[in-house]
């Protein structure tokens, strides 16, 4: 730690308060519920490392050699749980494989000019978003980048199509995909797995719409738990894609329409029937070919994508 330390410049000379000391108070400030002051830090490194810094001095800590400094940290730490966790037989096709989120904090009123909030009585007026990707493959950090909270994730994921490159892979939740998202990944002959929008529509090879009520019931009756079809997505858009479906236990699709007819209810709205059959399924679509990723393949990488770190420090690095 000390090494990166030195690396990144956040240690350039000698100092009660060593980089690793400051880093376990960090943490201890993620853990806490709530904002953690720079007196409450104050008072943690002298009553865990018995080690007397001022309120000012703190603030000076936190500069882009900290960001720097953790971002080092937290690259080799993901590099090495992660990658614990990975068959990388799956990723040998793929120069890259990118996993992306976001999270989303609430912050003092005074930031509210720099970084705007929603505002309203539940949501602050000051509010920040950390975009976060790590490359699976080769353990590296590809992006951290700090924005208001009202920039949404497919605006993050529209404005970065530029850096995808041939023979990435693209695992992100829902919110960062569109059809003005997938074409650049095809065009770049680079790779995708995403969830199925709710209301996107689905079309088979013969550009006949996908009922997916009919579509439940011939599976039902057919004892068929899983299949795969190659369809095209999108009214307008007609995105060629591999769908993997795969039914649902009981207790999970009771869930999700319970979930969301709450939801809807407060809205005023009515949830649909299209809604309901399709809650019956997981539905992962990808344009990788059959022969280079198998069905069961696809799933446990996507299930590796739902992997997530907590950012909730990154709120600390803000002052």
């Amino acid at each position: 730690m000390q090494r990166k330390a030195v690396a990144s410049g956040f240690y350039k000379r000698s100092s009660k308060l060593l980089p690793a000391k400051f880093f376990d108070v960090l943490l201890h400030s993620a853990s806490v519920n709530g904002t953690f002051s720079l007196d409450q830090f104050s008072c943690e490194v002298s009553e865990s490392h018995h080690v007397s810094i001022s309120k000012q001095g703190l603030d000076n800590r936190f500069d882009e050699t900290t960001v720097s400094f953790v971002k080092s940290i937290m690259e080799e730490q993901l590099s090495n749980q992660v990658g614990q966790s990975v068959d990388h037989r799956f990723l040998d096709k793929f120069s890259r494989v990118r996993i992306k989120d976001g999270t989303r904090f609430d912050l003092p009123q005074r930031l509210k000019d720099k970084l705007p909030g929603f505002g309203g009585k539940v949501t602050s007026d000051s509010a920040a978003c950390i975009q976060y990707e790590f490359d699976l493959k080769n353990g590296r950090i590809t992006d951290i980048d700090i924005t208001s909270a009202k920039k949404t994730d497919y605006q993050d994921a529209k404005e970065k199509t530029g850096d995808i490159e041939k023979g990435d892979l693209i695992i992100r939740d829902l919110g960062y995909f569109s059809s003005r998202v997938l074409w650049p990944i095809i065009e770049k002959e680079a790779f995708f797995i995403s969830r199925l929008r709710t209301k996107m529509t689905v079309f088979d090879s013969s550009l006949k719409e996908v009922s997916f009520p009919k579509l439940y019931s011939k599976m039902v009756k057919n004892k068929l738990s899983g299949i795969t079809m190659n369809v095209f997505i999108g009214e307008k858009e007609m995105i060629p894609v591999r769908l993997i479906i795969d039914i649902v236990p009981g207790e999970v699709y009771q869930k999700r329409v319970m979930k969301t007819e709450k939801e809807n209810k407060k809205k005023g709205h009515k949830t649909s029937e299209e809604y309901k059959a399709r809650a019956h399924f997981n539905l992962i679509i990808t344009n990788i070919p059959e022969d280079d990723l198998p069905d069961g393949q696809v799933c446990s990488i996507k299930h590796v994508g739902r992997w997530n770190w907590s950012l909730r420090f990154g709120s600390q690095l803000l002052g």
